[in-house]
């Protein structure tokens, strides 16, 4: 793993098809009950998944693999305090949202601008609350997106439906351009006295107008 001081190129955005898929919420996962989101194809799929941390669960996990070797963008998007770690198939921390965590923290930021160099095989993303920043009580609304490569071709969304939540609107996503803000416009889920946030805006910067994609509903 290894981090590169080059600038991230622009992604060229060509959506042909969404694949999008909602699964029910399992309370405080681990790598073994981890929810799958997908395989990264370089220049070809980007990873979306959005759910809900509720109160007083301590962590959500997502599993994922990266097929090809190469530079990988990840970003986060939620309520204040939500922290992010990426670990590897051993179970190894290399990267984290959280600041002062050392080398993780510097992979974190290597992530946000494309390029960190991730070898190929398994991850997780896991998602848990900063205690300093969030009490155990509070709802955490979260966006984690992934990517490798310059263009976009399928984009796979994963929504966590669970307990005060409601299905998400991420089934049919409104595709616009980079002026509106990000590519994606719809809301996260909805829970209960907590206000949605708009999770795809600004999440993806020098996006193109995408074209019209076709919306498939299914197992990934």
């Amino acid at each position: 793993m290894s981090t590169s001081s080059a600038t991230s190129p622009s992604l060229t955005t060509n959506i042909r098809q969404v694949w999008t898929k909602t699964v029910t919420d399992v309370a405080n996962q681990t790598s073994l009950t981890a929810t799958d989101i997908g395989s990264l194809v370089a220049s070809d799929s980007r990873l979306n998944v959005q759910g809900t941390l509720n109160a007083n669960e301590k962590q959500q996990m997502y599993s994922f693999h990266v097929l090809q070797s190469g530079k990988t963008k990840a970003l986060l998007q939620g309520t204040a305090g939500t922290r992010v770690q990426v670990y590897n198939a051993s179970g190894r921390v290399i990267a984290d949202s959280k600041s002062g965590m050392g080398v993780a923290s510097t992979n974190w930021a290597a992530l946000n601008a494309g390029t960190l160099n991730m070898q190929a095989g398994k991850y997780y993303f896991k998602v848990t609350r900063d205690p300093t920043q969030a009490a155990a009580s509070t709802p955490m609304q979260y966006v984690v997106q992934a990517q490798q490569g310059t263009s976009l071709h399928n984009d796979y969304i994963t929504s966590e439906s669970g307990v005060g939540s409601t299905a998400s609107s991420a089934t049919t996503p409104t595709y616009v351009g980079a002026a509106a803000g990000g590519i994606i416009t719809n809301s996260i889920n909805a829970q209960a006295g907590v206000t949605p946030i708009n999770p795809f805006a600004g999440i993806v910067s020098g996006e193109t107008a995408a074209a019209s994609a076709s919306i498939i509903n299914a197992t990934f």
